[in-house]
Formats: C-alpha cells, sequence, structure tokens
C-alpha cells in the first residue's frame, strides 16, 4: 500500500500536469485569437487599397469623358460652319465606302475605260474594221447616254461584240442584259423592260444589253428606248444601251435602225474569206490543229452568207472528236 507521503505527491503531480494543459490550451485560444485578429485586419487594409484604387480612376475618367465631350463639340461646331471640309469629309467616308463596297475607290465617279474595250474588240472581232472603229467612236464621245443598235444577218459578230463590251463594262453592278424571247409577246418584254429601267441609278454607268431582238418588233423597243431616256434624262442617269437585232435578209441587214437618239451600227455579210479567217480563229482559241482536209471540208460546208461564222466552233470541235 502507498504511503501518505506517495499519495500526497501524486496528487501534486496531477494538479501541475493539470495547470500545465490548461495553460497550453489558453496559450492556443490566444494564438489563435491573434492570428484571427491579424487576418481581419489584412482583409480591411486591402478592401480600403481597393477602394481608393477604383475611387481614383473614376475622378480621372470623369475628368477625360468631359475633356472628350468639349473636343467632340468643338469638332462638331467647326464642321459644320466649314462647308469646304465637310465637303472633302463626306467625299473621304463615301471612297471608303465604295472601297469596302465594290474593292475601288472613287467608283461612282471613275472615268469610262472605252480605251479598254476597243483593244478587246480588236483582238476577238474579225472582218468588222469599220464597225469597230464606229462602236470606239461612239464609247470615247459618250458622256451621258449613248445607245447603239447593232444589225446584220447571222453569224457577223453582233452577239460576240455585245457579250465582249458587257463582259468588260467597268461597272458590273449595274449591269442589266436581256436575252429576247421568241415565245412570250412583245407587250409583255416590253412591261419586263421597263421594270428595269427603275433599277437604274446614279453610282457610275449603267449598262443595258439586250440581245437576239427580231428586226419586226423595233417599234417596241422604240417604246422602251423613248421612256428609258426619259428616265435617265430627268435622274441624271449615266447609261450605255446596245441593243442587238437579227434578220436574215441582207437588204433590211443594210439599213439603220428607225429609233430616235440610237446610232446603228451595220456589221457587213461575211464572204468565204472571212469564213476561213474565223476558222483559223477559233482553232488556236480551242488549241485544236485541223488538217487541210479538214479545213477545206469546212470551208465548203459552212454557208458565209447566210450563217457567218454561227457554228464555226461547234463544228470544229465536233471534227476533233471524230478524229479521235
Amino acid at each position: 500500500m502507498p504511503t501518505d507521503e506517495q499519495q500526497l505527491s501524486s496528487s501534486t503531480n496531477s494538479l501541475k500536469r493539470k495547470r500545465e494543459s490548461h495553460k497550453k490550451s489558453t496559450d492556443s485560444a490566444e494564438a489563435s485569437t491573434k492570428r484571427a485578429n491579424y487576418y481581419l485586419r489584412t482583409r480591411r487594409k486591402k478592401l480600403r487599397s481597393l477602394v481608393s484604387i477604383e475611387s481614383s480612376p473614376s475622378k480621372k475618367s470623369n475628368k477625360y469623358l468631359v475633356l472628350s465631350g468639349i473636343i467632340l463639340i468643338g469638332f462638331i461646331v467647326f464642321v459644320w460652319k466649314n462647308e469646304q471640309f465637310r465637303d472633302e469629309l463626306k467625299h473621304v467616308a463615301m471612297n471608303q465606302f465604295q472601297m469596302y463596297l465594290h474593292g475601288r475607290e472613287n467608283y461612282c465617279d471613275e472615268p469610262f475605260e472605252h480605251w479598254h474595250i476597243a483593244n478587246v474588240l480588236q483582238h476577238r472581232i474579225i472582218g468588222q474594221e469599220t464597225v469597230l472603229e464606229s462602236i470606239d467612236q461612239a464609247l470615247e464621245q459618250h458622256e451621258s447616254i449613248t445607245a447603239l443598235a447593232f444589225i446584220g444577218t447571222q453569224g457577223v459578230g453582233k452577239t460576240l461584240t455585245l457579250n465582249l463590251i458587257q463582259e468588260h463594262f467597268q461597272w458590273h453592278l449595274n449591269i442589266q442584259q436581256y436575252i429576247w424571247s421568241l415565245i412570250q409577246s412583245p407587250e409583255k418584254q416590253l412591261d419586263y423592260l421597263l421594270r428595269i429601267i427603275n433599277g437604274l441609278t446614279t453610282c457610275g454607268q449603267n449598262g443595258i444589253f439586250i440581245d437576239s431582238i427580231p428586226i419586226k418588233h423595233v417599234e417596241t423597243i422604240a417604246a422602251f428606248n423613248a421612256k428609258l431616256f426619259a428616265h435617265a434624262k430627268e435622274n441624271n442617269i449615266k447609261l450605255v444601251v446596245i441593243y442587238a437585232f437579227q434578220t436574215n435578209n441582207p437588204i433590211i441587214a443594210s439599213q439603220p435602225v428607225p429609233i430616235d437618239g440610237v446610232k446603228s451600227i451595220i456589221f457587213r455579210q461575211f464572204d468565204s474569206n472571212d469564213i476561213h479567217n474565223c476558222i483559223t480563229m477559233e482553232s488556236e482559241r480551242l488549241k485544236i490543229t485541223l488538217p487541210p482536209a479538214q479545213l477545206n471540208d469546212l470551208l465548203e460546208d459552212i454557208d458565209a452568207k447566210r450563217h457567218g461564222c454561227k457554228h464555226v466552233a461547234s463544228r470544229i470541235a465536233r471534227q476533233d472528236i471524230q478524229d479521235f
């Protein structure tokens, strides 16, 4: 059995351990409290710094906003009073818009490049030197309205000439093309053509190309042309219009088309020499070499006065397929 002294010593040691344990828990609690207070102080400092940072730029931004407003108002007043500067600014803005929309500056006001069309026709049209000179002269003198009427028998280059002018017309978005129908009545086709007039624009030149018109419908075209001219003059619209008439009568094909304000371009009838030149040109274009025997067969088979060069390309291609 433990003595009284041992019991007293055990009790004393137990009491010391409890005191030390209590002290440690107290110290731990105080440390936790200190850390929490430090964390709160740090957070408050950060929040105050953020508030000060956000508030200072707002004051600066307000100053900049007021200054920008004053400058803008001054610029508006300057533009309003300076008419020359306002016109120049409008011109620059319009050029930038045309560059974005059409890919070219000054799209609406650029000059008509008639020389480019003349060069193309010179290299593609055969046997119609007088016609090419008349077309070049008419386009060179073009200012606001130029109307041409192509007349001639089949296969003499009317449609090809019209298509080449249309293809190289520099205002591509302003092109109106129509091929005369042998099925619809002239009245319905006139109604359609009159609707074309409403689509004309004052930006650049307008091109109207009407092909394969039977010569018997010349009065219908004359009625359309009169309304077209009136509308163009009233609205300051610039245009080039070309009518291609068809006839198998060589006498009618050699006479001017009776339409007011329209210049007639008469295509001469072809002969065997023209057909030979046509075959040579089309063979080179198609990259086909014809033997002399086949060339002679084509020359004998093609009626120059009746068909001209109308089907030369297709016949050359057919000869090449047969040989293959």
